[in-house]
Formats: structure tokens, sequence, C-alpha cells
């Protein structure tokens, strides 16, 4: 059917800077969203829809007419509204289903916070983080809106973490505009994938549960040094004049509390085992030097007596090179 205006409202547009693997928009072609996809690592996929919903019939010509008149020649006499509803709450779903990250940048001329749109996305696992984060009771995303009524919405998957997000003044992005502008800060490695580097676990600790002698030598330093600053009693002293809520006084005085306390752990720690990590570059000499004496001392122990492993004490001396007898 051939326009009958220049001008026709309506239509949804989304800008990118490379990074596209796919595009693509609704399936009736009627301009009510666009997406754009993008991969990142380990087969990260975001998928972003611009999107906008008609509003209630206001006239001839409005983009709720337009899609009524489509319908109506296609022998359809659903709603636009809901059809947007039901085609893009499929279309969500589908992406969803392929495991991808999504986020919906909506105009939709229904109430963000309960509408049969707003229950819809919910429905589907999709949340609205900018009224997730700062409550419901927020201002009006229209201007001439005067019931402070969010018409506008950032819907995302649940599996995304937010940084940021929230409302713009009318005149802080676009000169005159009418809609407030939404934005959202996301993390870059959450949403397009990142290689996780290898985990470096700690080769020497000095405190560890294996040995009791560690243990008990780190309790005796801990307790010496808490009693030594009077750990306990200031501790005592503190929860004595507890009340609800702190005091910035009592605040203070719990934070330097903590501090000490893992001063004093430090403290014990750093004492209760000495680590040697071979400062003394290898020398074959000093290794065979090494091996002779531990042979020696384990024939030394046996001489006066004692009890020494023949299994150790064999291995010991053919290590060290010394005549069997």
């Amino acid at each position: 059917m051939p326009p009958i205006q220049r001008q026709h409202w309506g239509g949804a547009a989304l800008f990118s800077i490379n990074k596209v693997i796919d595009r693509g928009i609704d399936d009736l072609r009627l301009g009510c969203w666009c997406w754009s996809k993008y991969r990142g690592r380990n087969n990260h996929t975001l998928r972003i829809f611009c999107a906008y919903c008609p509003n209630p019939p206001t006239g001839h010509f409005s983009v709720y007419a337009q899609h009524e008149t489509f319908f109506h020649l296609s022998s359809d006499s659903r709603c636009p509204r809901q059809t947007f509803i039901d085609d893009l709450s499929y279309a969500l779903k589908q992406a969803l289903d392929k495991e991808e990250h999504i986020v919906v940048l909506l105009d939709g001329n229904h109430d963000m916070r309960n509408s049969a749109l707003s229950q819809r996305f919910s429905s589907i696992n999709l949340m609205e983080p900018i009224l997730h984060r700062h409550g419901i009771h927020g201002p009006s995303t229209f201007r001439r809106n005067g019931s402070r009524t969010p018409i506008d919405g950032i819907w995302i998957s649940n599996n995304l973490t937010v940084q940021g997000c929230g409302y713009l003044e009318y005149h802080q992005f676009l000169l005159n505009a009418d809609h407030r502008c939404l934005w959202l800060n996301l993390t870059y490695t959450q949403d397009f994938g990142h290689n996780m580097p290898a985990t470096v676990k700690p080769r020497h600790r000095r405190l560890h549960c294996h040995d009791p002698r560690i243990i008990s030598n780190y309790v005796a330093r801990y307790e010496m040094l808490a009693k030594k600053n009077k750990l306990q009693d200031k501790v005592i002293a503190l929860y004595s004049s507890l009340s609800y809520p702190l005091s910035a006084s009592l605040q203070e005085e719990y934070e330097s509390l903590d501090a000490l306390h893992c001063e004093i752990t430090r403290a014990a720690e750093k004492k209760c085992r000495k680590l040697w990590k071979g400062q003394v570059a290898f020398s074959p000499k000093i290794r065979s030097a090494h091996k002779r004496l531990k042979a020696l001392t384990l024939l030394q122990k046996r001489a006066k007596g004692k009890k020494v492993s023949s299994r150790l004490l064999s291995g010991s001396v053919k290590e060290a090179n010394l005549p069997a007898s």
C-alpha cells in the first residue's frame, strides 16, 4: 500500500562500530525492532535489541494505525500492541534458548514497573536494572507525562552484571528531546568473555595445619602479641558500649581494632616458622657434601644405639658413595 503522507512515525535504529557478526529486524518488517549480535571469547554471544512499541491509537496516521492497517490488509485482527509483545518476547526467548546475553533498549509506551509488557519480560527471566537498582519511585521518562511513569526501559538477561545505570535529564544528551536518555554500564569481560589466567598457588606458607609444632608456635606468639597490645581488653570494652546504629566513633574504634588484629596475625605468622627458600645457588660439590654429611650423621646415631631406619641408612650411604662396611 503506498504511503499517504511523506512522513510516517515509527521505526527503530541501532548504531554500532565494528565487532558485529550479525544483524536483523522484526519478521514483519514493520520497524518494531532491530538487533545486532556480537561474539567474544569462548563463544560468548551478546545480542542487543532496540525496540519501539506503538502507543494506543491517537489518530489516522499514528504508528498504531499504520500497523493496524497492515494487519487488516492481511485479514489479521490482532492488536498491534499485543502483537508487539508476543512477537518480541518470542524473539527474545529464542535468543535466550541459545544461551545468548540479551540487552533490550525499549521505548515501550507501557509502564515498566507493572504492565502486560513488563510481566511478559519478567516471565522469560529478563530484568529492568534501573528500577531494580534505584527503586520504582523514579521520574517519568516522557516529558509530557505527569504521573511519574517510566515508559522507557532497558531490559537485560539475569546473568549480566551491571556496573551502573540510570536516567539523564531531557536536554542532557539531545537538545529538546521529549524522552529521557537511559544509560547502562556493563562489564566487557562478562559480556564478551575472557581467558581465565592460570591459578597461581602459593608455593610456601609459614603457617599450615600439617605440623603441630608450627601451630603451637603460632598460637603462642599470637597470644603474646595480643596480650602485649591488650587486644582482648579493648574488644570487651567495645562490646560493652555497643549501640545500634553504630556511631561514627564506635565505627572508627572497630576499624582500628580490626587493623590491630590483622597486624598481630601477620606478625605471629611471620615468626612461627623459618622458610628455607634456597638463597644459595645449586652446586654439585655442596650437594655431594650434604649427602655425605647426612649419611655420617645417621651412622653416628646408629653407633650411639639410637633408632635409625635401615632403609634410610642404606639409601644415604649409597648416595654418599661410602663403603658399605
